[in-house]
């Protein structure tokens, strides 16, 4: 795929498995650098190694759980700009959607 995006800069949230890793194999392939965000370090060093080894990119590692405010701000703090945002990361509570609050 020719995406003209070469040394753009990208966050991926949920980075480590599924579409986001999809996301991040796809756009180092295209020479984006990577700042990449997971809740489980594992995986997320994994998909990191990897990158690095194939990809000619700059990749960083992130492990948050963005459902956390404080996890929001350090990663926003440790990103600065960024040019393209693959908003990944997915995760609900159980019950009514008019019930859950930043607590729950």
């Amino acid at each position: 795929m020719e995406l003209d995006i070469k040394g753009k800069r990208a966050l991926i949230t949920g980075a480590s498995k599924g579409i986001g890793r999809a996301a991040a194999e796809a756009l180092a392939e295209e020479g984006c650098d990577l700042d990449l965000a997971a809740r489980t370090e594992g995986p997320l060093t994994e998909l990191v190694e990897a990158l690095r080894a194939s990809a000619q990119v700059s990749v960083r590692a992130h492990v948050a759980d963005l459902s956390r405010a404080g996890d929001q701000a350090r990663l926003i703090e440790a990103c600065g700009d960024y040019d393209i945002l693959i908003n990944n990361a997915g995760s609900n509570p159980a019950g009514e959607i008019d019930e859950v609050d930043d607590e729950t």
